[in-house]
């Protein structure tokens, strides 16, 4: 199998058929360019009624379907689960509330592929809606910086990766007890601290549903906003990290006021995005 979509599912049944036919869009896209896609769903204390959905679905765009029903109250952990059940050797995301851009898997594995094992590969746009709307552009690592990983998460929890990096690291549980939340945000920060590169696959998009009612909404109503400890913030880390970036930082008029940083001249940097400034705490 080329590609796994590990689908998490909780208690999303209104939305499920929306979400299944942007994944099969993109599966038959993905076939038609030569990929073997399945379909791993992950229903962690689902309903009844979102059970007896997902038992009945049925669909031929998928070159297998399975589901998995866990108990775990759990982001994290629920990933996991699903990707040790994933057949795939590319490993891809996915919440059950969410929709694709039919080349999603496509142009993402092909990144993928090109950049190899150790980087991860997410959506280039992020098209906020419901009870929100934003239009969102994502870059590299090399114009984001490890800088913002300190102030908040400035990736996705959609990503695309070669499945050898499970081998090295799985996602935490980001359960609220301690205060904690953002389990995608601390297995990136991991991955980052263990030598990953991050890049965007040009031209995908993820159609993010934003619901006052969500897993993340509640967790930032209930925790204290901040991911459990991560590697990535060992100040021998993360200054080695930081080392050559805070280098091309200053090379071009960055500045440090108040605990803030400014990037005066980001627009000068040859392949770099036009954003003026970026800042990290």
């Amino acid at each position: 199998m080329d590609v796994s979509l590990v689908l998490n599912i909780h208690n999303e049944t209104s939305y499920l058929r929306r979400t299944l036919r942007s994944c099969e869009e993109a599966a038959r896209y993905a076939g038609a360019a030569g990929l073997t896609v399945e379909l791993v769903m992950v229903l962690d204390r689902s309903p009844p009624a979102t059970r007896a959905w997902v038992a009945a679905y049925r669909s031929d765009a998928f070159a297998a379907v399975q589901a998995v029903e866990v108990d775990n109250g759990s982001v994290g952990l629920s990933r996991n689960d699903g990707v040790r059940r994933a057949k795939g050797t590319y490993i891809t995301t996915c919440d059950a509330d969410d929709l694709m851009s039919f080349n999603s898997i496509v142009e993402m594995v092909e990144t993928a592929r090109q950049v190899g094992h150790k980087a991860i590969v997410f959506p280039e746009y992020l098209a906020e809606f419901g009870a929100k709307y934003n239009v969102v552009r994502y870059f590299d690592l090399r114009v984001v910086t490890p800088f913002l990983f300190l102030e908040f998460h400035p990736y996705l929890s959609r990503i695309c990766v070669h499945r050898d990096i499970f081998a090295e690291l799985n996602y935490e549980d980001a359960r609220l007890s301690g205060g904690y939340a953002y389990e995608d945000w601390h297995f990136n920060c991991e991955a980052l601290a263990s030598g990953y590169d991050f890049v965007t696959a040009p031209r995908t998009v993820l159609f993010y549903r934003k619901r006052a009612n969500s897993l993340l909404s509640a967790a930032d109503r209930q925790s204290v906003r901040q991911i459990r400890p991560s590697r990535l913030f060992v100040p021998s880390v993360y200054r080695a990290l930081c080392h050559d970036y805070m280098h091309a930082f200053r090379a071009v008029g960055g500045s440090c006021r108040n605990g803030r940083y400014c990037l005066r001249a980001r627009r000068r940097m040859p392949g770099r995005s036009s954003a003026a400034r970026c800042s990290a705490s």
